[in-house]
């Protein structure tokens, strides 16, 4: 299976590393026999293209996003690009903004289909939204 993980932007630059827990889970990922690809766009100016032109190329299967509070936004709208880009890719969003985000993702990204939490070990199916 081709899985994307995307590490989006932030406004504000405190650190430039992949965050560790992307890295964790995408070598878990690899490990099952997955091919799993990873999308640094922490600086990119123009993350909505970025990823764009990456679904062309890889044309995932499944695609997962990390988001913190600050960058929620941007997490959203390149999560619902993905979907409209690509609607029948599993789509997860995880990270540590997990318990505020069962509470609002049916208003930000109505194709979500997962949620992660517990550091990735738990997936939540969103069948309590739709």
């Amino acid at each position: 299976m081709r899985i994307l993980l995307i590490n989006p932007p932030y406004p504000v630059c405190e650190s430039l590393t992949m965050p560790l827990g992307l890295l964790y889970l995408g070598a878990r990922l690899e490990e099952a026999g997955n091919q799993v690809f990873l999308e640094d766009i922490q600086l990119c100016r123009s993350p909505v293209s970025q990823i764009k032109q990456t679904l062309k190329t890889i044309r995932p299967q499944v695609v997962g996003i990390t988001s913190f509070s600050i960058n929620l936004p941007i997490a959203s709208k390149i999560l619902q690009t993905v979907k409209r880009l690509n609607p029948d890719a599993v789509t997860v969003w995880g990270g540590p903004m997990f318990p505020l985000m069962t509470r609002i993702s049916s208003i930000i990204i109505p194709g979500l289909m997962w949620l992660s939490g517990g550091r990735g070990r738990k997936l939540w199916w969103r069948s309590w939204i739709d």
